[in-house]
């Protein structure tokens, strides 16, 4: 699978970051702003049919303010 951030990186490395939403834990890199879902880590076989979070989506709402969804 090729990763959104290897088609749209700047040159610089992504630092992987993680965060909890919703009782998942989202990993994502921010590149030029923007905060993009890397992978979620979740028990939960629902927490994978949430297209919210799949890889490749834009979670910067989520992060910035700290929204649940």
């Amino acid at each position: 699978m090729i990763s959104c951030l290897m088609l749209f990186s700047d040159g610089t490395d992504a630092q992987r970051k993680y965060t909890e939403i919703g009782g998942k834990v989202v990993e994502y890199s921010e590149c030029n702003g923007r905060c993009i879902v890397g992978r979620i880590i979740s028990t939960d076989p629902g927490s994978y049919l949430d297209n919210r979070f799949s890889p490749g989506e834009d979670i910067t709402r989520f992060i910035k303010q700290g929204l649940s969804p």
